[in-house]
């Protein structure tokens, strides 16, 4: 049995001295992993050197490849031109050159006859299909295009004119109308018996304004409205105008521009007269002067805002343009307002309202005097000759009385 233990020891002893015999020798040789990672630290090294020249070549060919890019995005491009061209081709195309219906879509019954082949058919005698009075008309108005390119002057006075030939200067300004009519100029010749060729559809227009603005019978504003035109010639036109003025187409409406605008002058007159006749009863207005209200008078304006009111419209003039600006400028700046912030905060178009309200009372209120002065004098006219046959009954009766005494005498 000792044998045996010494055997198994030394066996023992020999396992543990091999494995690091073998470690020993696997430190002094390289493995199978080592060789690995080498190989893969290689590899890597490669690609990248390839990477790199690929980079190089790749930024040397940059520009072809751009051009190519912009080259293939251009046909791409006139590819989807042609393709949208090609959609709307059909409405494009006029109605004769439209591609032939499929017999599938076509409707059953007779075809119809197009225009152009229809009146060849009647040109050359077939009288069956009679036409429309719409086909008639086109006719006309084709042939009357055809005949109006001809330009038409008169050298000497027509032959269809009756009553006399017409004189050298109609026939200027007949050809004159005629070659406004080609050109599609309007114009208005507007006496031809008394030669006014010279006036045109412009001063025309600047004369009836004139005379809506200022009145018939103001010749001097009216020649300061019509450009070009003196006041004689103006003066001259303006008397042909009324006596001839029936003979316009658009009389009426012309007469009824005018009249509107004499009748907003004739208002302003009468406001202007109104106001003088309620400052002069005053002999200091701006403290003096009372509006009669009535039952109408209002909670928001005071008396005294009211008087300054109408004094200051009276003084800076009714008719002058932006006068309501001036008076709101006006009533800013008076002491007497300065914490009055309800005027004060006022607009023009406010203060005008106001005054026109004014203006209707201070009217009434005229008319209410004038007719008390009518009625005292209808009394004064009526006590007269009562007195007078008074006066000479009086006198009849002491000169009977003196005859008496004279006759007993």
């Amino acid at each position: 049995m000792e044998p045996d233990a010494a055997a198994v020891v030394a066996a023992t002893v020999a396992a543990a001295d091999a494995p690091a015999t073998a470690r020993v020798g696997e430190d002094e040789q390289p493995g199978p992993s080592a060789s690995r990672e080498v190989e893969e630290e290689k590899e890597k090294e490669e690609k990248e050197v390839e990477e790199e020249e690929e980079k190089k070549g790749a930024a040397a060919l940059a520009p072809e490849k751009g051009e190519k890019k912009e080259k293939a995005d251009q046909a791409k491009r006139f590819e989807f031109l042609l393709k949208q061209t090609e959609l709307f081709a059909h409405f494009i195309q006029p109605s004769t050159q439209k591609s032939p219906t499929s017999p599938l879509n076509m409707k059953l019954g007779r075809p119809r006859i197009k225009k152009d082949d229809k009146q060849s058919l009647i040109s050359v005698g077939d009288y069956r299909h009679r036409r429309t009075e719409q086909e008639e008309d086109e006719e006309l108005l084709t042939e009357s295009r055809k005949t109006s390119n001809v330009c038409v002057r008169f050298e000497v006075s027509p032959s269809y004119v009756k009553g006399g030939p017409l004189r050298d200067y109609q026939i200027r300004g007949l050809n004159w109308l005629i070659s406004l009519y080609e050109n599609g100029i309007n114009g208005i010749l507007a006496d031809e018996m008394k030669g006014f060729t010279n006036w045109t559809k412009r001063d025309f227009n600047q004369f009836i304004k004139a005379n809506e603005k200022y009145g018939r019978d103001d010749i001097d504003n009216i020649a300061r409205e019509v450009e070009g035109k003196s006041p004689e010639e103006v003066m001259e036109y303006s008397a042909v105008f009324w006596e001839r003025c029936n003979e316009l187409q658009d009389i009426e409406k012309i007469m009824a521009q005018i009249e509107r605008g004499e009748a907003r002058i004739q208002r302003r007159i009468s406001i202007k007269k109104a106001l003088d006749a309620k400052i002069a009863r005053y002999k200091a207005p701006f403290h003096q002067l009372r509006i009669q209200y009535g039952t109408s008078k209002g909670k928001n304006y005071t008396e005294e805002e009211d008087r300054f009111l109408i004094c200051m419209l009276h003084k800076m003039g009714f008719d002058r343009e932006n006068v309501y600006e001036e008076l709101r400028q006006c009533v800013r700046n008076a002491p007497q307002f300065r914490f009055d912030w309800f005027i004060k905060s006022r607009t023009a178009m406010e203060f005008q309202r106001r005054c026109n309200t004014l203006i209707s009372l201070i009217e009434k209120e005229n008319m209410e005097i004038e007719e008390r002065e009518r009625a005292e004098k209808k009394k004064r006219a009526t006590k007269t000759p009562m007195s007078q046959k008074r006066k000479a009954e009086s006198a009849t009766e002491s000169s009977g009385k003196k005859d008496v005494k004279k006759v007993k005498s």
